[in-house]
């Protein structure tokens, strides 16, 4: 079995594993270029194997490949395996091999169904109740997003749109600004990446970001959205285990947000037509202006000679 390169973590820990009832702990991160991976050592544990070897898992595979069909990737994933480094403060890095959620997915459907065809000899058929096991009990729950909340990416996101959120009420006493914790995080990707900014530093360069939201969720917010903001609470949250939270913005908000989302695709990324457009599609509604020198760089990027020409006609 030979690794490739290594990576390094991003999110995740050994004390916050995926944990589903009746199977030993699966050790999950996502590495620093966005990868999510599970550790094969509590992989095979997860299913049963009691031994030390990292190999078993693969050798498992193409034992009942002589009975059914397995993928290629799925065997050259086990038998040439990442290593990914994990560093404690203080302490000396530790190296572990693991595979992509992916794989470790499609191992469990595989090992359940070969339970089912009855592919499996006596001595295995506890494996593929164990896939089993995973398989049900995560049933309709993308196992992407399972990682995002045990890793404790989610929890990050969700404390930097709460900074965001507390520093524009130190602004303003906006009633919209409650409910921007709330929305969605494929949402703030759109609007971050105007300013070419990230999840990672949100925290650093706080008033760029700022000073976009402000514009969006108060100059230029319509008032009958306003209006139903003063009415309409955010409420707290109860999230059940591998279910993701509710949404609960309301239609008209929805309405709004994809209406940003299509001005954003319409400014080819362009900080300054973006501007422009939502200046002409909801003008301000009120008269306070937003003053910080440092927001108000504008930020430039290579444009198409469409976009070149669109961006002289909206001056």
């Amino acid at each position: 079995m030979k690794t490739a390169k290594k990576a390094y973590i991003q999110f995740g820990s050994f004390q916050s594993p995926i944990k589903v009832d009746g199977l030993q702990p699966i050790h999950c991160f996502i590495t620093k270029n966005k990868k999510r991976v599970v550790e094969i050592h509590s992989l095979q544990k997860a299913l049963g194997y009691e031994g030390k070897s990292e190999l078993w898992l693969l050798n498992l595979l193409i034992s009942l490949s002589k009975f059914k069909e397995i993928p290629e990737h799925l065997l050259q994933a086990y038998n040439h395996p990442k290593n990914i480094e994990i560093k404690k403060h203080g302490a000396e890095g530790r190296q572990i091999q693991v595979v992509s959620h992916k794989i470790m997915s499609q191992t469990f459907e595989i090992l359940m169904s070969a339970k089912i065809e009855g592919l499996l000899n006596a001595s295995q058929i506890k494996y593929g109740k164990n896939a089993e096991v995973f398989v049900k009990q995560t049933h309709g729950q993308s196992i992407k997003k399972i990682i995002n909340e045990v890793s404790g990416l989610n929890h990050f996101r969700k404390r930097n749109k709460l900074l965001i959120q507390n520093k524009l009420l130190e602004k303003k006493e906006e009633p919209m600004f409650y409910w921007i914790s709330h929305l969605p995080n494929s949402f703030f990707e759109k609007v971050m990446k105007l300013e070419r900014q990230t999840w990672e530093n949100i925290e650093s360069k706080t008033e760029i970001i700022i000073h976009l939201f402000y514009k969006i969720f108060s100059t230029h917010l319509p008032n009958d959205i306003r209006e139903l903001s003063l009415n309409k609470k955010p409420k707290r949250i109860y999230q059940k285990k591998f279910t993701q939270p509710k949404n609960q913005i309301f239609e008209a908000l929805n309405d709004y947000l994809e209406q940003i989302l299509v001005l954003i695709k319409q400014s080819a990324g362009d900080r300054f037509i973006f501007d422009q457009l939502l200046h002409r599609s909801y003008p301000p509604t009120t008269n306070e202006v937003y003053l910080d020198t440092k927001a108000d760089k504008k930020s430039e990027i290579i444009l198409s000679d469409f976009n070149q020409i669109l961006k002289k006609l909206v001056k």
